[in-house]
């Protein structure tokens, strides 16, 4: 339990946490109040008209619940209305005018609270902390009662998209604490720092800080206190204590050299605030950030100046067995060492906030993050404006300080529904608060973006349509302003789900995640292997080598496309695990991998599509194999190296790029006319080969990537007999086969046929292969 406190200390800006009392300095302690409450269902909703926030409730069936985590673990996965939460809390000694806080860092959806049977406030909204004073409620020295009224609220404005992939959870689903503070304390939860204003040329920066302070300030001052990512002192000031409005603040600002924060190198700094009076530490905070900046330049991305291609995966929160997405710190960090080793440098948290300490890992690894703010289809609207704004508040208030947060979506797929005056103001305050960020409208279709840094696009597709879809982005880039194309979800590839391992591992029950299409995968098997068995016949196995294969093949054909025809735009592929609805996930539902490192060593800073003619991969025997050569060149936080490639085809030959930077700042798109590696001159059936790449670079790195090609027989004479069925869905099937016979679509298929060709398996093509 320390360690997890230990956390907060960080991140949430207390002083010590785990004490029994305000310490002799003045600064706060905070105790961490997980561990074992109670729980009461509330189906018919009369908790509130019987009081149950009063000691009577005490007569009813109270269950033990485990707190942090979802209501789920004791009411069940259907379980969507009203529950009660309590726990008795030993409340220590205060100093004398200390103050007793009490705070939640993630309630779903709506919480009511109660002290002792006094009510001392309540909040909408699942992702955020809140925080009540209750030391009117309180007697130190003795325990007091902790009351929650949780409501579910299914179908709020800021639910997300997790309910459709993952049952809705609801309770106390993070930490709860109790703070002990002075007279006047610092209010670490609404600190906003300004770290993005930054020369990468020099290393030269200027910091703004402003922490919003509670109680009584006069006659304070607050002593600010900068360390650097070595543990040394980089500066420090004391700043007199400001007021605006109604409130007050301490404010500092410091200028100097520092170390940026960029991908690969987490470059972080903290931040000590006390406040003070008479030389006494009345309240103590220390913040966590990174100075970087994240800004638009034409078709660009620039991190610190330096151009960046976002290569993400998308996260949509579900990591079972948990309902609420708080995996533990170590689950979290493996994932992105895992991306990171595929090559991606950015995760996008799809609709959901994730709680700090997920934020801290990815700031930590030096890994970028997208947030998606959790308002998947939202009312948007004049109407819905002051809750709008204050959940929004919320929200940048809670990740805002995130080093790792580049990129930011007010919604998702909303379209022109939302109110373009409103989305104007959130966009606004996003950009103010959250400094050095990209920020969009609507991450959806690019014809949806109104009010933008950057266009977006979800386009999920086959193949045969990616290039037209391409140059679609190309022009209306061109035709309705120049900024960087971000493809937000994209490039899904389904593999096979492991029968077997399901079976082996769900005898008694299935849990919640089990794919939806189970019994119906197991029917497909089991009906196909008593029809062809043979010895050595593995259908499961051979079905996933299968798929996890082509679900390479495909998004490696997209990605590299997409860096050919688009280099200075980013993607985000589609999905980072699997789920009950589509087992689209780079892991399994057993968290295990599908593919190596290795597997995906043809992806990352340096891409070599393989563009050739008609995006061929098989070819007549004899003839070259005619593609142009094409690198693109992108390195991460650094500048791009220049270096050589060569290519070797399956006949020999060899063809050689070589490239140089062209700008310390920017990736390199290079290519060369196209030129022919030879084929075999001859051969009896279709033969496989393949094209080798080695790649050098300046800076030592050497890496080889593959590409699987085909040389087929030259054609033969048509079989007599051969017919060509129904419409050829303009693929020239007349002229392909020479004096075959045609049928319409519809009519029967002759059984003596010895082949058909058709573009459609409609209902008599398959009676004729019955």
């Amino acid at each position: 339990m320390m360690h997890r406190n230990v956390c907060a200390i960080v991140l949430i800006g207390c002083a010590a946490c785990g004490g029994a009392g305000v310490a002799a300095n003045g600064a706060r302690e905070c105790m961490d109040l997980g561990g074992i409450w109670e729980i009461l269902p509330d189906v018919d909703g009369t908790g509130l008209a019987e009081r149950w926030y009063e000691p009577a409730a005490a007569a009813r069936a109270w269950q033990p619940i485990v707190v942090p985590g979802s209501w789920e673990t004791v009411l069940g996965t259907k379980f969507d209305t009203v529950a009660w939460y309590r726990k008795a809390v030993p409340i220590p000694a205060v100093a004398a005018g200390g103050r007793v806080l009490l705070r939640f860092h993630g309630a779903a959806t709506e919480a009511r609270v109660w002290v002792d049977g006094r009510e001392a406030g309540s909040h909408l909204g699942a992702w955020t902390p809140f925080t009540f004073d209750v030391t009117d409620s309180v007697t130190p020295g003795a325990a007091a009662t902790i009351v929650v009224r949780l409501d579910e609220k299914v179908g709020h404005n800021t639910q997300g998209f997790l309910p459709i992939v993952a049952p809705h959870f609801g309770g106390l689903w993070q930490t709860v604490e109790l703070l002990l503070v002075g007279d006047a304390w610092l209010d670490d939860m609404h600190a906003r720092i300004d770290a993005a204003r930054i020369d990468p040329a020099t290393g030269n920066a200027v910091l703004s800080v402003t922490v919003p302070l509670a109680g009584a300030a006069g006659g304070r001052q607050a002593h600010f206190l900068l360390i650097g990512p070595d543990g040394a002192p980089a500066g420090e000031g004391v700043a007199p204590l400001g007021a605006g409005g109604s409130s007050a603040f301490a404010a500092w600002r410091w200028e100097g050299r520092v170390a940026l924060w960029d991908i690969g190198a987490p470059n972080l700094y903290r931040l000590a605030v006390s406040l003070s009076s008479d030389r006494a530490v009345l309240d103590r905070a220390v913040f966590r950030f990174g100075f970087r900046e994240a800004a638009a330049d034409g078709r660009r991305v620039r991190l610190n100046g330096r151009e960046t291609i976002v290569r993400g995966v998308l996260n949509w929160g579900v990591y079972p067995p948990l309902l609420a997405p708080a995996p533990g710190k170590e689950r979290f960090r493996g994932q992105l060492r895992y991306l990171r080793s595929c090559g991606f440098n950015l995760v996008k948290f799809c609709l959901w906030l994730p709680p700090k300490d997920l934020l801290a890992v990815a700031d930590e690894e030096g890994m970028l993050t997208w947030i998606e703010y959790p308002t998947w289809h939202p009312v948007i609207d004049k109407a819905h404006r002051d809750a709008l704004v204050k959940e929004y508040t919320e929200m940048v208030d809670h990740d805002g300080r995130a080093a790792s947060a580049v990129i930011r979506s007010i919604t998702c797929e909303t379209g022109a529904s939302a109110d373009l005056d409103v989305l104007r103001e959130i966009y606004d305050l996003l950009k103010k608060a959250c400094p050095g960020t990209l920020v969009e409208d609507d991450s959806s279709w690019i014809g949806w973006n109104r009010i933008h840094d950057f266009w977006d696009d979800h386009p999920y597709g086959n193949n045969r349509t990616w290039r037209g879809v391409l140059r679609g982005f190309v022009e209306h880039i061109e035709t309705h302003g120049i900024k960087p194309l971000l493809l937000g979800e994209a490039i899904a590839a389904d593999t096979w789900a492991d029968t077997k391992q399901w079976l082996d591992q769900s005898v008694d029950a299935r849990p919640w995640w089990a794919p939806n299409w189970l019994d119906d995968q197991l029917r497909f098997e089991s009906r196909v292997e008593a029809r062809f068995a043979r010895p050595g016949l593995s259908l499961g196995a051979d079905l996933r080598a299968a798929g996890t294969k082509y679900a390479m093949d495909m998004r490696r054909w997209q990605m590299e496309t997409f860096r050919e025809a688009m280099p200075h735009s980013g993607y985000v592929i589609t999905v980072i695990r699997d789920t009950r609805l589509a087992n689209m996930g780079f892991l399994d539902d057993f968290d295990a991998p599908k593919w190596t490192a290795e597997e995906w060593g043809w992806h990352g800073g340096i891409v070599v599509p393989l563009p050739t003619r008609g995006d061929q991969r098989a070819f007549r025997a004899g003839e070259a194999l005619a593609f142009t050569p094409c690198v693109r060149v992108a390195a991460d936080g650094r500048a791009a190296p220049g270096g050589t490639a060569v290519w070797r085809g399956p006949g020999g030959g060899r063809i050689e790029l070589a490239w140089q930077p062209s700008g310390p700042a920017d990736c390199i798109a290079v290519q060369g006319p196209e030129a022919g590696l030879p084929l075999p001159a001859e051969v009896a059936r279709p033969a496989r080969g393949e094209i080798v790449c080695s790649v050098s670079t300046n800076d030592g790195l050497r890496s080889e990537r593959a590409w699987e090609v085909w040389t087929v027989p030259a054609p033969s004479a048509v079989p007599a007999g051969l017919v060509v069925y129904g419409e050829d869905a303009g693929r020239g099937l007349a002229a392909m086969f020479p004096g075959a016979a045609a049928a319409e679509a519809g009519a029967e298929i002759p059984k003596d046929c010895p082949a058909v060709v058709t573009c459609a398996l409609s209902a008599p093509v398959l009676a004729y292969l019955e």
